[in-house]
């Protein structure tokens, strides 16, 4: 005759079905607030990184030349010092990046203008006229550069500023074409 203990199973069956129940919920509850609070997280990081920094790519989207925009911007910001940099990819707004931009401009057009002043001195030869006048252009467009780094973020000046950079860039052309008269200055 068998037995009832024969037919035991290997595992004791739950002492109660509920209680399973409940720590099924409570796991799965876990579970679902855990991946929750993971999504909202990046939810969050994401809109706060995109809002406070800027995609210097995107920056460039609308130039004329996006290639040569890409490396002008690369090349002044790479001249930043470390705190700026983490600034910048940080915690950065339009005109904070807008206004180191400029900044660097500004350094290069001091430079543009120190070696013009060089090469006439050492050189009296033609298109030194020409060379006068882009001295004068690059002094002006230096004071726009500072006077719209002055006003940015100032929202009643934008037209102002936007019409100083404007004349900046007619300043740059038209020392260019200038200069472009004369071949021998083209290496300055």
């Amino acid at each position: 005759m068998v037995t009832q203990s024969f037919f035991q199973p290997f595992l004791n069956p739950p002492k109660s079905s509920t209680q399973t129940r409940h720590k099924l919920l409570f796991f799965s509850l876990s579970i679902a607030a855990l991946f929750s609070l993971a999504y909202l997280g990046l939810i969050i990081f994401q809109s706060h990184f995109s809002e406070n920094s800027i995609n210097t790519l995107a920056l460039c989207d609308k130039s004329h030349d996006p290639p040569s925009c890409l490396a002008s911007i690369s090349e002044i910001i790479s001249t930043f010092n470390p705190d700026d940099h983490l600034h910048l990819h940080h915690r950065s707004n339009g005109p904070d990046l807008l206004g180191k931009i400029l900044e660097g401009h500004v350094a290069h057009i001091n430079n543009a203008v120190e070696v013009t002043r060089d090469k006439m001195k050492s050189n009296e030869e033609r298109g030194d006229g020409a060379l006068a006048v882009c001295l004068e252009l690059m002094d002006l467009a230096r004071d726009r550069v500072v006077d719209s780094i002055k006003v940015l973020g100032v929202k009643s000046k934008g037209k102002d500023m936007s019409a100083w950079l404007s004349a900046v860039l007619t300043n740059y052309v038209t020392c260019l074409d200038m200069v472009q008269d004369y071949p021998h200055l083209m290496g300055l």
